[in-house]
């Protein structure tokens, strides 16, 4: 049986435009140098496939504007699903932020209410088989991350770590979910703790946290440096009954939880620190408010099979 193809190079925007149309869409959980629209029609003797096209920047923007009269304050045009056509979401601002999502298949709206307005912000996350969209949100001064990513079959899904905090990448090239509580210091004051929880990327599952396991005080006293750390920590607290716990984690970060006890109050303290092969040392000056957990997202976290000596 014969097959024919019919290559339409042009395709007026116009009628385009007139099929498209924006819709609130329910999230669960450059070719810049193209000019021509390509469609690609396959026949055959009883049934007829059409392709998608690949829409250049430009196309894709001037299609937005046309059915779109709100403030674009960016547009991120990249290839999310990796299957070699081109999409975009766009970030608008009027009265309120908003997120929108325009490809092949038409124009929907993704993300209503954004926090407060004139804060939002978005960008895109690169991996080899995946690219993911951050929009970063402010809400009462505290920054969050929204992440989606999009099917093969141009549908945005919401992730699993979306909205749990603030999601950035330090200049290591780390990736870190910043989480902000609430906690009360001995003297009753409530004060903002910020912990900083280790994510990577896993070709097969996606997403991941570096969990930790408790390790014995004698055992971070193996590294060269941990006993002026600790020493450091009682001189600077000796007016206090201090207590200190380990967690040690794979991606080369140990954290130190540190009650600290005072006239029947408890107020609980963090360090980060960094080993390597043979020594470890802060990664600040002073410590932190709040008590770091072993994991935060326990149904994404990956823990290390046991303590590694060092040399």
């Amino acid at each position: 049986m014969k097959i024919k193809r019919l290559l339409m190079v042009t395709v007026f925007f116009g009628a385009l435009v007139n099929t498209y149309g924006c819709s609130l869409l329910k999230t669960e959980t450059k070719n810049e140098n193209e000019v021509d629209i390509e469609l690609t029609i396959e026949n055959t003797e009883d049934t007829e496939v059409e392709e998608k096209a690949d829409f250049s920047e430009g196309d894709l923007f001037t299609m937005f504007e046309e059915i779109n009269n709100e403030t674009v304050v960016d547009f991120l045009y990249d290839d999310y699903n990796r299957d070699g056509l081109y999409e975009a979401f766009v970030l608008t601002r009027e009265n309120e932020d908003r997120l929108w999502y325009i490809s092949a298949d038409g124009c929907e709206i993704v993300q209503e209410n954004l926090g407060d307005a004139g804060k939002a912000q978005a960008d895109i996350l690169a991996y080899r088989i995946k690219h993911y969209l951050l929009l970063q949100q402010e809400i009462n001064g505290r920054k969050n991350t929204l992440v989606y990513s999009v099917d093969n079959d141009n549908k945005v899904s919401e992730l699993n770590i979306s909205g749990k905090g603030y999601l950035y990448q330090n200049q290591e090239g780390e990736l870190l979910l910043q989480v902000v509580k609430e906690e009360h210091n001995a003297s009753g004051e409530r004060k903002d703790a910020v912990y900083d929880y280790y994510l990577y990327y896993a070709l097969d599952e996606g997403f991941q946290e570096y969990g930790a396991i408790p390790i014995a005080e004698e055992q971070f006293l193996e590294f060269e440096g941990a006993r002026e750390v600790l020493d450091k920590i009682y001189q600077e607290y000796q007016e206090y009954e201090v207590e200190c716990s380990f967690l040690y984690r794979s991606n080369h970060y140990i954290h130190i939880n540190i009650t600290l006890k005072k006239d029947g109050n408890l107020e609980n303290k963090h360090m980060t620190l960094k080993y390597d092969l043979s020594g470890v040392q802060s990664t600040s000056e002073h410590l932190t408010e709040g008590k770091v957990e072993t994991a935060y997202m326990l149904e994404i976290a990956t823990y290390p099979t046991a303590f590694r000596h060092p040399n």
